[in-house]
């Protein structure tokens, strides 16, 4: 890493840095971090108790969950160091993400989790982030985090239903307890999550979905709140377009790239 290189900081430091709570912390310590860039490493990946799993296993879309926190560390280290306090940001977009591995657990080696600002100016900045484990580089893509705007929810046409399941994220998830705390909203990734379950529901193999072209979060998803999904597969089957939504708005929308893994 180059530049100026600060000393490590310890997850009882990072907690005073994000909006996240308990378990939801999902970074162990700072390895290294200068003006541009992080480097965190984490070993909550193998935690039977993390939030984010599923059935016992952690999917490798939450690869991005530790970059998102490792970008926020990023934010409050450098608004503390010119005297400032960062305010909270939430994911708002993921592109041209890579899936290296279906999921994280499988991996005993700690998790280096690697972010580099690529732009930023007072309302959003976007990071190269990539996720290793020892060697290995098991996740990445660019994440845009935009500031948390808590006056109002974003509306979007509802578009037309083809729709092909219908959820919602119970009150009492894991994930929540942890996660903006004090006014709880959906992780993005968990969205994210949800959509690869209900692929694998109209029996799209998620070995096939490699690559996400990409994402974006445009509306905050509040816990118990009913959102809908649907699928739209290009007629070449290269790739699939999908979109979430609740009754009165769009909350998120994008590209998977379909890629058969021999």
């Amino acid at each position: 890493m180059k530049a100026t290189t600060h000393p490590i900081v310890d997850q009882a430091e990072i907690r005073t840095l994000i909006p996240h709570a308990g378990s939801m912390c999902l970074l162990d310590h700072v390895l290294e971090w200068n003006e541009q860039s992080i480097v965190c490493v984490s070993q909550t990946h193998r935690d039977p108790a993390n939030p984010l799993r599923r059935a016992g296993r952690l999917s490798a879309i939450h690869a991005f969950e530790y970059g998102a926190q490792a970008v926020a560390i990023h934010g409050g280290l450098r608004a503390r160091a010119s005297g400032a306090l960062a305010p909270p940001g939430y994911l708002a977009a993921l592109r041209d993400a890579t899936l290296h591995t279906s999921q994280l657990n499988a991996f005993p080696s700690a998790l280096q989790v690697q972010a580099e600002q690529l732009f930023a100016d007072r309302a959003n900045s976007v990071y190269q982030c990539s996720i290793f484990a020892g060697d290995t580089l098991l996740a990445h893509g660019r994440v845009t985090i935009i500031l948390r705007d808590t006056g109002k929810v974003g509306r979007r046409p509802v578009p037309s239903p083809g729709i092909t399941s219908d959820r919602f994220i119970p009150s009492d998830h894991p994930s929540l307890a942890g996660h903006f705390p004090d006014e709880p909203i959906v992780p993005g990734v968990v969205i994210l999550d949800e959509l690869m379950t209900a692929l694998a529901q109209v029996g799209q193999s998620s070995s096939e979905l490699s690559r996400i072209s990409s994402v974006k979060f445009l509306a905050p998803l509040l816990p118990e709140e009913r959102f809908a999904i649907s699928f739209d597969p290009s007629p070449e089957a290269q790739h699939l377009d999908f979109r979430c939504r609740t009754a009165d708005r769009v909350i998120a929308q994008g590209r998977f790239e379909l890629t058969i893994h021999d």
